[in-house]
């Protein structure tokens, strides 16, 4: 009988099918990392292959402890950029103060429990965004009046709603605001009434630094108007533009805060110009539960016509009572220091946050 030859080459992957069994029997295969991650877990946890849970409860470490880069909502050991920018140069006192008691600055978690910051009353608005997964409403009232001559205007301004929505990360903030004007005007004894609601105004807020030493927080707004209001106020355009926000807490009682902003605007007679604006506020704890400021604030119309007169300068001040850390209520009260500002205004609001 004559017996087929068989080649080199089966004969080989035959010798090797046969031996992998016990080759993998010899040594274990490694774990699988978990399905999202870039490593595995370490060792003696065990994680979900979704992401319901990405931290194990038994985690004693104030460390923060991150896979692959990914991160849940705000709690003890997560990772998060509340800012898009850091200081690379200055000192930051209350870090050395942490480093005294044994903390790490750098691995601090974050506080849900602070105290909210609001916008109003003042015309400076905060340098600090409300947070991711955050939601804040602010609303008031205020009353302006002026005399000009023989022509006496009085204005009544509500609900002034700004909607705040934390999103996307702590630096990020949604904005959208509504408000209503009612104004009277008076002229040789005849007297003309309109209400109208204002242009509907989109925003959004970037939290830019935090304040390191001297280096002060720093935020952006860019805003703009879309032309969905009454026909007595309405641009009957989108207007654009933005608000730089600047700040420093200079100790536990006295803070310092301003802003400079740009914004395309319409005049009398229906032309474009931009309004630039600048303020400068101190802000001081007055209680547990009360804060007050006082408050310079100027617009300066550039290139416009028939807007009644120049630059026009005001001095303000109020106050802020906190019933809660998540509900405050405001006063503020103001005057104009150039004859083209409006005489007087006073209001009051209130913020709550969810």
């Amino acid at each position: 009988m004559r017996i087929a030859r068989v080649g080199r080459l089966p004969i080989a992957v035959a010798l090797v099918l046969c031996a992998a069994p016990a080759a993998r029997a010899q040594f274990p295969q490694a774990s699988t990392p978990v399905a999202g991650y870039a490593d595995a877990p370490p060792a003696g946890t065990t994680k979900p292959g979704d992401m319901t849970a990405l931290y194990d409860k038994g985690l004693t470490s104030d460390r923060p402890i991150k896979y692959g880069g990914l991160c849940c909502k705000k709690h003890k050991g997560c990772f998060q950029k509340e800012t898009l920018f850091e200081w690379s140069v200055g000192c930051d006192p209350r870090k050395k103060d942490d480093e005294k008691d044994g903390a790490d600055g750098d691995n601090e978690e974050p506080d849900d429990d602070e105290r909210l910051k609001s916008d109003r009353p003042d015309f400076t608005e905060a340098s600090s965004t409300i947070g991711r997964g955050r939601v804040q409403f602010e609303g008031g009232y205020t009353y302006i009046g002026d005399r000009n001559g023989g022509v006496r205007t009085r204005t009544h301004s509500y609900p002034e709603g700004l909607l705040r929505v934390g999103m996307f990360a702590d630096w990020f903030e949604l904005r959208l605001g509504q408000n209503v004007f009612a104004q009277s005007v008076t002229e040789n004894g005849v007297r003309t009434t309109t209400t109208s609601a204002s242009d509907l105004y989109v925003g959004a807020k970037l939290a830019l630094t935090k304040q390191k030493g001297v280096l002060p927080e720093m935020a952006v707004i860019l805003q703009g108007t879309v032309p969905s209001g009454g026909r007595a106020v309405t641009a009957d355009r989108v207007l654009y533009g933005f608000n730089y926000l600047f700040s420093w807490d200079l100790n536990d009682t006295f803070s310092l805060a301003g802003s400079v902003s740009a914004n395309k605007n319409v005049d009398d007679a229906r032309r474009e110009y931009v309004l630039y604006a600048q303020s400068l506020s101190i802000g001081y704890t007055l209680g547990k539960n009360l804060t007050g400021y006082t408050e310079w604030f100027a617009l300066y119309p550039a290139f416009a016509t028939n807007t009644g007169g120049g630059a026009q300068h005001y001095l303000d001040g109020g106050l802020q009572y906190f019933l809660t850390k998540n509900f405050a209520l405001d006063v503020r009260i103001g005057v104009g220091l150039s004859r083209s500002a409006d005489d007087l205004f006073a209001g009051a609001g209130f913020v709550v946050r969810y």
